[in-house]
């Protein structure tokens, strides 16, 4: 873990100088981004799911059309993360925008990370043709739900607590909002992208469905 760490330091630095920021506070953004990563109350939405994230990325970095914007959108995506809140996307963007502004970056760069960021509210993407790096960083977001059972297992016991331990609902609330999310999805194509679905679509809707299977036998 601690190598992982120590590589994770190096790719925020690497991209910090790769994207031309000014100054040199590459450390204090890092260190202000695990401040975020590690609040209390989350429990999936930590620094374990952008190192998940950003491992995902490093495999279809190729296939970006601007890497570095979706690189700074997946570090910065769940910067602002409140369970029961309906604008953290947008507080994120906001907040990721403010740092970059004030690293000197342009305008078209700023922006584009903040609708990077923004999209993955809904995860839906109207032309994957035309926004590539939308479809990329959204699937990139909902990898997790194609792992193998015990990891997806895991995933889905940190949402609960995040939501249930954390007394942001009920445990009847929650089952009946999850109940109806995981519906959701599995009536759509989770994955946008060929090299996602490929990946992982027929595991994703395969968890979802067990994950769905108990809630509603809890229920």
């Amino acid at each position: 873990m601690q190598m992982q760490k120590v590589a994770i330091k190096d790719g925020w630095h690497g991209l910090w100088y790769r994207i031309g920021a000014k100054g040199n506070n590459a450390w204090g953004v890092f260190l202000d981004l695990i401040k975020h990563y590690a609040e209390p109350h989350r429990y999936h939405h930590d620094f374990s799911h952008i190192m998940q994230v950003l491992k995902e990325f490093e495999e279809v970095r190729h296939l970006c059309k601007n890497p570095d914007a979706v690189e700074m959108d997946l570090w910065n995506h769940d910067l602002i993360y409140r369970p029961g809140e309906t604008d953290d996307e947008e507080q994120s963007a906001k907040s990721t925008s403010n740092m970059l502004y004030s690293a000197g970056l342009s305008e078209s760069y700023i922006q584009e990370v903040g609708r990077l960021i923004i999209l993955t509210k809904e995860h839906k993407i109207i032309n994957v043709r035309r926004d590539n790096d939308g479809a990329l960083s959204n699937d990139i977001d909902l990898s997790i739900l194609g792992q193998p059972p015990l990891i997806f297992d895991l995933y889905d016991r940190n949402i609960w607590k995040e939501w249930v331990v954390g007394k942001v609902v009920s445990d009847d609330e929650f089952t009946k909002g999850r109940a109806e999310f995981l519906e959701g999805f599995l009536k759509r194509r989770i994955y946008s992208t060929p090299y996602f679905g490929a990946k992982y679509e027929k595991m994703a809707k395969a968890n979802l469905k067990r994950s769905l299977k108990k809630l509603q036998k809890a229920a």
